[in-house]
């Protein structure tokens, strides 16, 4: 049933015009013109920031917040946390101000935030949307609001090296014939993401060597890429999250977990596209 299936990859290119020229005064862009456009605010990042919080050192972010025009004056305005639009726990930040000073001669001031570890929900991302406080008709677009990703982590002893898997399967397509398979592989730490490791073959086997390679390709050179598992361990807490297969998502199931005590990763995972289910015991080399 998998014999034919492809993948279509969709890049999506996003620009964002910062000014524009000859604005009516009810517009929410400004003139290209510092000294007599109009005056309008933005948070300057365009993406989502993150905020790593460890338990060693109180944990801060800069946001920048920008103005289209220049001014002879320093220009004080407010910033607040949109609660209704936030899922961080009030008690996991510390928004260091609520008022943001633009120098003058200045075109951007910043306003800080500072996490909480203890109150920082252990699993997972919880986000803190930030606000202007201004009338609307003084924001740039929609440049408003600025989301940040809070989250915890704490140094983790690198657990790349090689294993030993063990991985029992309960759904596949070649059941009973292949309901348990170990193998060695390698665990190696990906490049500038603090915590973050990946694993060549989520499944434990069956994807790369074994008979769904065989029947459907899936450990071919193309198909390769697409059954990688990224993982994090952070204050003994495994995660993964946004992973696939050429069928589909795969979802976190059952236990996952890190023993720092042994060592040993477990990996339980569902391959929804087909359901494919299976429990991966990893265990140090």
């Amino acid at each position: 049933m998998k014999k034919i299936f492809s993948t279509l990859a969709l890049a999506v290119a996003l620009s964002t015009a910062f000014v524009s020229c000859n604005q009516d005064d009810n517009s929410n862009e400004a003139n290209f013109d510092v000294n007599g456009g109009q005056m309008r605010y933005l948070f300057i990042p365009t993406g989502v920031s993150e905020l790593s919080v460890n338990n060693e050192s109180v944990t801060t972010i800069e946001i920048p917040v920008g103005v289209t025009t220049v001014s002879g004056t320093d220009r004080t305005i407010g910033v607040s946390v949109d609660a209704a639009s936030s899922t961080a726990p009030a008690n996991s930040y510390t928004l260091t101000t609520t008022s943001v000073t633009i120098p003058a001669g200045s075109f951007q001031g910043v306003v800080s935030v500072s996490g909480n570890f203890e109150n920082v929900p252990e699993e997972g991302v919880s986000t803190i949307v930030l606000k202007l406080d201004v009338p609307e008709s003084e924001i740039l677009d929609d440049k408003g609001t600025h989301t940040i990703n809070v989250f915890r982590s704490c140094p983790t002893d690198s657990v790349a090296g090689m294993y030993s898997v063990t991985t029992t399967y309960t759904v596949h397509d070649f059941l009973p014939d292949f309901a348990t398979y170990t193998m060695e592989t390698e665990v190696t730490a990906v490049a500038g993401q603090e915590n973050t490791f990946r694993v060549a073959d989520f499944s434990g086997g069956l994807y790369s060597v074994g008979p769904y390679n065989d029947a459907y390709g899936t450990g071919s050179a193309g198909q390769a890429n697409n059954i990688d598992l990224v993982f994090t361990i952070s204050c003994g807490v495994l995660t993964w999250s946004g992973q696939n297969d050429p069928y589909g998502a795969i979802n976190m199931q059952g236990t996952n977990s890190y023993d720092a005590s042994t060592g040993v990763i477990t990996i339980s995972w569902n391959a929804v596209g087909y359901n494919e289910t299976g429990v991966s015991v990893y265990t140090p080399l």
